[in-house]
């Protein structure tokens, strides 16, 4: 039981670390990549976790706007 319980609450640290980092992309304070590199995950797994967020992105003269 303590091992479903420790799982359960490194998940939940690690999807709070994500949202902080998507927060931080959307605010252009961090640009994909570093998020990326930040949650040990790729870019496209990132990118997911924008688009399940409802998150949608624009690339307009190589930048990228999040809204």
């Amino acid at each position: 039981m303590c091992e479903v319980l420790d799982k359960v609450e490194a998940r939940g640290r690690k999807e709070g670390v994500i949202s902080v980092l998507i927060s931080l992309v959307k605010d252009g304070i961090l640009s994909i990549s570093e998020a990326a590199k930040r949650a040990d995950m790729s870019e496209d797994r990132i990118n997911n976790n924008f688009i399940k967020k409802g998150i949608k992105s624009y690339l307009i003269r190589d930048i990228i706007f999040y809204i």
